[in-house]
């Protein structure tokens, strides 16, 4: 979400980030008209500090505008978002147009992406890597004359009147298909044109299946990025060498590292610090955290305790 941020560049979600607060109940305040405080999942006391008890109503609201947004960067359609609410759908869009109303960012950012990479069939990363999406390029229907009854055709030929023959039949099923609402309605036309010796490939799931991926390549792809940005700085960082701090595995957006036991409260605040160092150039503040446990999913240990 903190690249998701960055990105499109909102002065909302960047604000909310810079003061501290969550970001999920920032959006359900906007998208909702509610205030940020009936948006939280717990209540606060007096102080502004989160209590134990839970925000029923607020809860939900969070999890709402969680859905819409993370939906936006996987990919989702409107029925998945449904599933994952356990919503009709038609509750899912009007959950879906309340964010994208209150944060249009989203819907531009969403638009340009899939425009870029259907001007040059990929997008990009914060740092410039590319995810080829070629089949953003295809068109929606592809025709086959090969088995039609006009024999030898040059489709570079324009004199040629069975060019032009061609031409006439692929906008004749061209312009029926575009006018279909139903899967039956669209195969019937495939059949009559099967009939005639023309075979009509449709590449409706392959562009849609790269439209989903638009978003996604780019701000999953991006945090991508970011981690191993960090990894190469804790794999090159002399100290953590000194410390004989190692990383083993890399989970997502964790990384799991090993160190003696007597380094460990230096190593997890290096650690921490270079993860962090890494997104110095996003316009919004990052945050990284550790958890210290003698073995893999082992007990956590209070850092504190253990160094004393």
């Amino acid at each position: 979400m903190r690249i998701l941020a960055h990105a499109t560049k909102d002065k909302k979600m960047i604000q909310s980030y810079k003061d501290g607060k969550d970001l999920y109940a920032t959006i359900a305040s906007i998208a909702f008209h509610k205030s940020y405080e009936e948006c939280l999942e717990f209540y606060l006391d007096e102080n502004g500090n989160k209590t134990e008890k839970t925000n029923v109503e607020g809860k939900e609201r969070r999890a709402r505008a969680k859905a819409i947004t993370l939906g936006v960067c996987y990919g989702k359609g409107i029925p998945a978002i449904a599933e994952d609410l356990k919503i009709s759908i038609d509750e899912a869009q009007n959950v879906y147009d309340s964010v994208m109303k209150a944060f249009p960012v989203l819907q531009k950012y969403m638009e340009d992406s899939q425009e870029m990479a259907r001007e040059l069939g990929y997008v990009d990363t914060l740092w410039g890597r590319k995810r080829r999406l070629p089949n953003m390029q295809l068109p929606l229907y592809e025709f086959d004359f090969s088995n039609y009854h006009v024999k030898n055709i040059d489709v570079l030929d324009f004199n040629n009147c069975d060019n032009l023959e061609v031409e006439e039949l692929e906008d004749y099923y061209w312009n029926k298909l575009i006018n279909c609402k139903w899967y039956k309605q669209k195969e019937k036309i495939k059949e009559e044109a099967r009939k005639e010796g023309i075979i009509i490939k449709e590449n409706s799931n392959k562009i849609a299946e790269a439209t989903r991926q638009c978003v996604n390549s780019r701000i999953q792809g991006s945090a991508g990025d970011l981690i191993k940005k960090a990894m190469i700085l804790i794999g090159n960082d002399k100290r953590l060498k000194e410390l004989n701090c190692k990383i083993l595995l890399q989970i997502h957006d964790e990384l799991l590292s090993t160190c003696p036991i007597e380094n460990v409260k230096e190593c997890s605040e290096r650690l921490c610090y270079l993860m962090n160092y890494a997104a110095k150039d996003l316009v919004v503040p990052f945050k990284s955290d550790s958890e210290v446990t003698l073995k893999w999913y082992g007990e956590k240990l209070n850092l504190e305790e253990l160094c004393n």
